[in-house]
Protein backbone atom coordinates (compact mmCIF):
# COMPACT_ATOMS: atom_id res chain seq x y z
CA UNK A 1 0.00 0.00 0.00
CA UNK A 2 2.83 2.39 0.95
CA UNK A 3 6.22 2.30 -0.74
CA UNK A 4 8.96 4.80 0.07
CA UNK A 5 12.42 5.04 -1.44
CA UNK A 6 14.43 8.12 -0.53
CA UNK A 7 17.78 8.20 -2.29
CA UNK A 8 18.71 11.50 -0.67
CA UNK A 9 17.23 14.36 1.31
CA UNK A 10 19.62 17.23 1.99
CA UNK A 11 19.52 20.61 3.72
CA UNK A 12 22.08 23.20 2.60
CA UNK A 13 24.32 20.51 1.19
CA UNK A 14 24.11 18.24 4.24
CA UNK A 15 22.50 14.85 3.66
CA UNK A 16 19.95 14.04 6.38
CA UNK A 17 18.25 10.97 4.83
CA UNK A 18 19.96 8.50 2.50
CA UNK A 19 19.01 5.19 0.88
CA UNK A 20 15.89 4.79 3.01
CA UNK A 21 13.30 2.18 2.05
CA UNK A 22 9.97 1.63 3.83
CA UNK A 23 7.00 -0.46 2.79
CA UNK A 24 3.76 -0.90 4.72
CA UNK A 25 0.62 -2.90 4.01
CA UNK A 26 -2.94 -1.62 4.21
CA UNK A 27 -4.04 -1.42 7.84
CA UNK A 28 -0.55 -2.02 9.22
CA UNK A 29 0.86 0.03 12.11
CA UNK A 30 4.57 0.70 11.69
CA UNK A 31 6.53 2.47 14.42
CA UNK A 32 9.57 4.55 13.49
CA UNK A 33 12.11 4.65 16.32
CA UNK A 34 15.42 6.46 16.19
CA UNK A 35 17.65 9.06 17.82
CA UNK A 36 16.60 12.69 18.16
CA UNK A 37 17.45 14.81 15.14
CA UNK A 38 17.74 11.85 12.79
CA UNK A 39 15.11 13.19 10.38
CA UNK A 40 11.91 11.38 11.36
CA UNK A 41 9.73 14.51 11.36
CA UNK A 42 11.31 15.57 8.07
CA UNK A 43 10.35 12.21 6.58
CA UNK A 44 6.73 12.62 7.66
CA UNK A 45 6.60 16.08 6.07
CA UNK A 46 7.88 14.58 2.83
CA UNK A 47 5.28 11.80 2.90
CA UNK A 48 2.53 14.35 3.63
CA UNK A 49 3.57 16.40 0.60
CA UNK A 50 4.76 19.35 2.67
CA UNK A 51 8.35 18.97 1.45
CA UNK A 52 8.99 17.95 -2.15
CA UNK A 53 12.71 18.80 -2.27
CA UNK A 54 14.19 15.29 -2.23
CA UNK A 55 15.51 12.63 -4.56
CA UNK A 56 13.29 9.58 -4.40
CA UNK A 57 9.75 8.28 -4.68
CA UNK A 58 6.80 8.01 -2.30
CA UNK A 59 3.83 5.97 -3.51
CA UNK A 60 0.52 5.54 -1.70
CA UNK A 61 -1.59 2.99 -3.56
CA UNK A 62 -5.10 3.82 -2.46
CA UNK A 63 -8.51 4.64 -3.88
CA UNK A 64 -9.40 6.66 -0.79
CA UNK A 65 -10.62 10.19 -1.38
CA UNK A 66 -8.08 11.44 1.16
CA UNK A 67 -4.67 9.81 1.00
CA UNK A 68 -2.87 11.24 4.02
CA UNK A 69 -3.83 12.48 7.48
CA UNK A 70 -1.41 13.72 10.12
CA UNK A 71 -1.36 14.20 13.88
CA UNK A 72 1.43 16.36 15.27
CA UNK A 73 3.10 16.60 18.68
CA UNK A 74 0.88 19.62 19.37
CA UNK A 75 -2.90 19.40 19.05
CA UNK A 76 -2.93 22.39 16.67
CA UNK A 77 -6.56 23.34 17.29
CA UNK A 78 -7.98 26.61 16.01
CA UNK A 79 -8.70 28.66 19.17
CA UNK A 80 -11.65 30.54 17.63
CA UNK A 81 -13.48 27.33 16.67
CA UNK A 82 -15.45 25.02 18.94
CA UNK A 83 -14.35 21.43 19.50
CA UNK A 84 -16.90 20.22 16.97
CA UNK A 85 -15.91 22.79 14.37
CA UNK A 86 -12.22 21.93 14.81
CA UNK A 87 -13.04 18.35 13.84
CA UNK A 88 -15.32 19.50 11.02
CA UNK A 89 -12.50 21.65 9.68
CA UNK A 90 -11.06 18.69 7.76
CA UNK A 91 -14.42 17.60 6.29
CA UNK A 92 -15.16 18.35 2.66
CA UNK A 93 -18.78 19.17 3.39
CA UNK A 94 -20.78 20.49 6.31
CA UNK A 95 -23.88 18.31 6.29
CA UNK A 96 -25.99 16.76 9.05
CA UNK A 97 -24.34 13.39 8.30
CA UNK A 98 -20.79 14.71 8.59
CA UNK A 99 -21.66 16.53 11.81
CA UNK A 100 -23.16 13.35 13.25
CA UNK A 101 -19.98 11.49 12.26
CA UNK A 102 -17.83 14.12 13.97
CA UNK A 103 -20.01 13.99 17.09
CA UNK A 104 -19.75 10.18 17.13
CA UNK A 105 -15.96 10.34 16.95
CA UNK A 106 -15.82 12.91 19.74
CA UNK A 107 -18.02 10.69 21.87
CA UNK A 108 -15.77 7.70 21.14
CA UNK A 109 -12.70 9.59 22.35
CA UNK A 110 -14.52 10.63 25.51
CA UNK A 111 -15.18 14.29 24.82
CA UNK A 112 -18.75 14.24 23.51
CA UNK A 113 -19.84 16.32 26.48
CA UNK A 114 -17.65 19.25 25.37
CA UNK A 115 -18.31 19.58 21.65
CA UNK A 116 -19.30 23.25 22.01
CA UNK A 117 -16.30 24.13 24.19
CA UNK A 118 -13.33 26.10 22.83
CA UNK A 119 -9.70 24.89 22.88
CA UNK A 120 -8.78 27.37 25.61
CA UNK A 121 -11.23 25.60 27.91
CA UNK A 122 -9.61 22.18 27.43
CA UNK A 123 -6.81 20.42 29.26
CA UNK A 124 -3.84 19.16 27.25
CA UNK A 125 -5.21 15.63 27.28
CA UNK A 126 -8.65 16.76 26.13
CA UNK A 127 -7.10 18.75 23.28
CA UNK A 128 -5.21 15.65 22.15
CA UNK A 129 -8.49 13.72 22.16
CA UNK A 130 -9.98 16.31 19.80
CA UNK A 131 -6.92 16.06 17.54
CA UNK A 132 -7.25 12.27 17.51
CA UNK A 133 -10.91 12.46 16.51
CA UNK A 134 -10.00 14.94 13.76
CA UNK A 135 -7.28 12.59 12.46
CA UNK A 136 -9.88 9.85 11.87
CA UNK A 137 -12.60 12.17 10.58
CA UNK A 138 -12.21 11.09 6.95
CA UNK A 139 -10.55 7.66 7.36
CA UNK A 140 -7.30 8.51 5.57
CA UNK A 141 -5.51 5.76 3.69
CA UNK A 142 -2.34 6.72 5.56
CA UNK A 143 -2.17 8.36 8.98
CA UNK A 144 1.13 9.96 10.02
CA UNK A 145 1.61 10.40 13.77
CA UNK A 146 4.59 12.41 15.06
CA UNK A 147 5.01 11.60 18.78
CA UNK A 148 1.36 12.57 19.30
CA UNK A 149 1.16 11.71 23.02
CA UNK A 150 4.70 12.59 24.15
CA UNK A 151 3.64 15.66 26.16
CA UNK A 152 1.16 13.74 28.34
CA UNK A 153 1.70 11.94 31.63
CA UNK A 154 1.91 8.14 31.46
CA UNK A 155 -1.74 7.29 32.32
CA UNK A 156 -3.16 9.91 29.93
CA UNK A 157 -0.85 8.79 27.14
CA UNK A 158 -1.81 5.15 27.67
CA UNK A 159 -5.49 6.05 27.54
CA UNK A 160 -5.02 7.80 24.22
CA UNK A 161 -2.97 4.94 22.80
CA UNK A 162 -5.83 2.58 23.56
CA UNK A 163 -8.30 5.00 21.95
CA UNK A 164 -6.07 5.15 18.88
CA UNK A 165 -6.01 1.36 18.61
CA UNK A 166 -9.79 1.18 19.10
CA UNK A 167 -10.41 3.73 16.33
CA UNK A 168 -7.89 2.00 14.06
CA UNK A 169 -9.85 -1.28 14.33
CA UNK A 170 -12.78 0.48 12.67
CA UNK A 171 -10.74 1.58 9.62
CA UNK A 172 -8.27 0.28 7.06
CA UNK A 173 -5.83 3.15 7.62
CA UNK A 174 -2.11 2.41 7.56
CA UNK A 175 -0.28 4.22 10.38
CA UNK A 176 3.31 5.44 10.55
CA UNK A 177 3.95 6.30 14.18
CA UNK A 178 7.09 8.18 15.23
CA UNK A 179 8.24 7.63 18.81
CA UNK A 180 11.42 7.63 20.90
CA UNK A 181 9.94 5.08 23.29
CA UNK A 182 10.45 1.40 22.42
CA UNK A 183 7.85 0.42 25.01
CA UNK A 184 5.25 2.57 23.28
CA UNK A 185 6.30 1.12 19.93
CA UNK A 186 5.86 -2.44 21.24
CA UNK A 187 2.45 -1.51 22.62
CA UNK A 188 0.98 -0.24 19.35
CA UNK A 189 2.95 -1.52 16.37
CA UNK A 190 2.87 -4.52 14.06
CA UNK A 191 6.47 -3.72 13.10
CA UNK A 192 9.19 -1.47 14.49
CA UNK A 193 11.70 0.17 12.16
CA UNK A 194 14.88 1.15 13.99
CA UNK A 195 16.52 4.13 12.30
CA UNK A 196 20.09 5.37 12.26
CA UNK A 197 21.37 8.82 13.06
CA UNK A 198 21.64 11.30 10.20
CA UNK A 199 21.91 10.49 7.36
CA UNK A 200 18.90 8.44 8.40
CA UNK A 201 18.20 5.00 7.00
CA UNK A 202 16.49 1.84 8.27
CA UNK A 203 18.82 -0.44 10.23
CA UNK A 204 16.47 -3.07 11.66
CA UNK A 205 12.94 -4.21 10.80
CA UNK A 206 11.49 -5.90 13.90
CA UNK A 207 8.06 -7.62 13.87
CA UNK A 208 5.99 -7.43 17.04
CA UNK A 209 4.07 -10.66 17.51
CA UNK A 210 2.58 -10.17 20.99
CA UNK A 211 -1.18 -10.83 21.06
CA UNK A 212 -3.52 -7.88 21.16
CA UNK A 213 -4.79 -6.03 23.08
CA UNK A 214 -1.48 -4.78 24.48
CA UNK A 215 -1.06 -2.33 27.32
CA UNK A 216 2.08 -0.35 28.02
CA UNK A 217 2.10 -1.44 31.68
CA UNK A 218 1.63 -5.16 30.88
CA UNK A 219 4.44 -7.58 31.76
CA UNK A 220 4.80 -8.96 28.23
CA UNK A 221 5.15 -5.47 26.76
CA UNK A 222 7.70 -4.54 29.42
CA UNK A 223 9.71 -7.73 28.85
CA UNK A 224 9.70 -7.34 25.08
CA UNK A 225 10.75 -3.68 25.24
CA UNK A 226 13.53 -4.50 27.71
CA UNK A 227 14.79 -7.20 25.38
CA UNK A 228 14.81 -4.74 22.48
CA UNK A 229 16.61 -2.11 24.56
CA UNK A 230 19.25 -4.69 25.47
CA UNK A 231 19.79 -5.48 21.79
CA UNK A 232 19.31 -2.11 20.14
CA UNK A 233 19.29 0.59 22.84
CA UNK A 234 22.65 1.99 21.74
CA UNK A 235 21.13 2.94 18.39
CA UNK A 236 18.94 5.49 20.16
CA UNK A 237 21.85 7.18 21.93
CA UNK A 238 24.97 6.87 19.81
CA UNK A 239 25.92 7.06 16.12
CA UNK A 240 25.24 3.75 14.41
CA UNK A 241 27.02 2.23 11.47
CA UNK A 242 24.75 2.39 8.46
CA UNK A 243 24.41 -0.94 6.75
CA UNK A 244 21.94 -3.37 5.25
CA UNK A 245 18.54 -3.57 6.87
CA UNK A 246 18.31 -6.53 9.22
CA UNK A 247 14.92 -8.21 9.55
CA UNK A 248 14.89 -9.54 13.09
Amino acid sequence: MLNIHIREKAFHGNTVIADLNIAAAQGEIVALVGPSGAGKSTLLQMIAGLDAAFDGTIRINSEAEHDVGIMFQEARLMPWLTVLDNVMLVANTDTPDTRRHAETLLTQVGIGHAIQAYPGQLSGGMAKRVALARAFMYNPALLLMDEPFSSLDAPAAEGLRQLLLSLHQQTTSTILYVTHDLKEAVCIADRILLLSESPMTVLHDVPVTLPRPRHVFADNVTQTSQSLYARFGALLQHPATVGQVVKT
